[in-house]
């Protein structure tokens, strides 16, 4: 009988529903001793007990062994050729838009059982690409890797959503679905271990993805430019987004075909261009991820949102975020570090005052100064924000709570205490604070907010 075994996973089951899960041909279920006996029908192998849980702190034993989730299927031959994709939906169904678990929790390990012989040996062998490893399990102690610590609860695996029902039609249906493919590639970013999957595997991988979910033709002529208009068809065609697209196409290419010297050396071209703004781009990884995840649900028919709401899990306020806080950066610092800055800020018109507003919507929704790609000063920041505590004190005629909050952090920059200033961000007493048009004090506070967090080393306090 031909098993695999996964034993750093262990999968959520419904109380009354059954205890495993169907992707295509294979069935996932759990590693426990019952179900050795009534379903693979025999004893569960002594020699996987090498496998054992991390250690207790301060301990000298052995962690716990592990039991994880087997997968067996009544097609053993469709098994051995599919089971990657099939794990790599399994990832997939259970996966979160903000932050997923490592791929190294996934590992499996194939299992060939004779159903004849009893297993009595303490030999335990392993396939790999290269043949078969055999080793005594009498001294062998396999620790799970450093990335499984800490995300080893229960998987849950959720078949609801319409993209996820899709996504199982289409793998029942065809193991090579461009879908699936998208989705085996996408799971393979996921390895946390930097040799397991270097990034620059990882961008060609996405770009893969995100090229198979958007039906691409490679054969076909213009196959850059096409990737670039459809991931511009889904997201707009704002401030650099067509420029990091292409920028991330030819790192793909980069990474598969190479370039010459005297090619790389075209600084001047529009592909290097984009090139150099792709490899600047902070916060890549974390992007890449929504990005890819985003495109693949919204092939698999992603319920539309019925007021055309962008959809909680969309990449779109991540992208505009890695793309424009250097712009936003600028602008803040050109309009509130210039002399008399407070002066003219404060004579503006309610016409000329939208674009402060404009700034403040853009450091609210689409800004963190961890994707600020420039060096920044931090005389500059200080300065902004004695410019703002001026703005407000007048707003507010130096009187009230907001007048109070605004004093503290005016002094605090003044006096360049950066622990004051943190502080002050800790406390947070402007998060509550909205945007409203001709609301001038409450554009000043959110810019005032933003330009605080640049203190926050930690990044312990969220943008919104």
């Amino acid at each position: 009988m031909l098993l695999y075994w996964m034993p750093y996973l262990q999968l959520s089951y419904t109380h009354r529903g059954p205890r495993e899960y169907r992707i295509g041909n294979a069935i996932f279920f759990e590693d426990s001793p019952a179900n050795w006996t009534s379903i693979v029908q025999r004893p569960r192998p002594q020699h996987l007990e090498i496998h054992r849980d991390f250690p207790a702190v301060e301990s000298h034993e052995h962690g716990d062994p592990l039991f994880g989730t087997l997968i067996r299927s009544d097609d053993e031959k469709w098994l051995t050729d599919h089971v990657d994709e099939s794990v790599a939906v399994l990832y997939f169904l259970g996966d979160d838009f903000r932050q997923g678990r490592p791929a190294e929790c996934f590992a499996y390990h194939r299992l060939s059982l004779d159903p004849a012989t009893a297993q009595v040996s303490d030999l335990v062998g392993y396939w790999t690409k290269h043949g078969y490893l055999m080793e005594s399990s009498g001294h062998l102690v396999l620790y799970p890797p450093l990335a499984v610590r800490g995300n080893q609860r229960a998987y849950r695996i959720k078949t609801d959503p319409d993209e996820n029902k899709d996504l199982l039609r289409r793998f029942l249906a065809d193991p090579h679905d461009r879908l699936v493919v998208a989705v085996r590639q996408y799971f393979r970013t996921q390895f946390t271990d930097t040799f397991t999957s270097p990034l620059a595997e990882d961008y060609a991988l996405h770009c893969g993805a995100i090229e198979a979910a958007l039906d691409l033709d490679a054969l076909k002529p213009g196959v850059s430019e096409r990737f670039v208009e459809s991931l511009a068809g889904i997201y707009g065609k704002y401030d650099y987004f067509e420029t990091f697209f292409l920028g991330l196409y030819i790192s793909r290419s980069l990474f598969v075909h190479g370039v010459s010297s005297k090619q790389a050396d075209a600084s001047q071209s529009k592909e290097a261009e984009a090139y150099r703004l792709f490899r600047q781009a902070r916060c890549k990884i974390s992007l890449m991820r929504q990005l890819t995840r985003d495109v693949i649900c919204e092939k698999l028919g992603r319920k539309k949102d019925p007021f055309g709401f962008t959809p909680h899990e969309s990449a779109l306020p991540l992208l505009a975020t890695v793309l424009h806080s250097t712009d936003t950066w600028n602008k803040t610092r050109s309009l509130l570090t210039k002399a008399k800055a407070a002066d003219q800020i404060t004579a503006i018109s309610a016409e000329e005052f939208k674009a402060v507003e404009e700034l403040a919507y853009q450091i609210n929704n689409y800004f963190d100064w961890q994707c600020v790609t420039e060096g920044v000063e931090q005389k500059q920041v200080l300065k902004a924000l004695c410019s703002c505590a001026i703005i407000i004190g007048r707003l507010t005629n130096s009187t009230g709570e907001v007048y109070e909050q605004s004093d503290r952090l005016g002094k605090a920059a003044d006096s360049a205490n950066a622990n004051d200033i943190e502080s002050w961000v800790f406390d947070d007493p402007w998060h509550d604070v909205w945007l409203q048009d001709g609301n001038r004090l409450a554009a000043i506070q959110r810019i005032a907010r933003g330009l605080a967090k640049s203190f926050d080393k930690h990044h312990l306090v969220p943008w919104r």
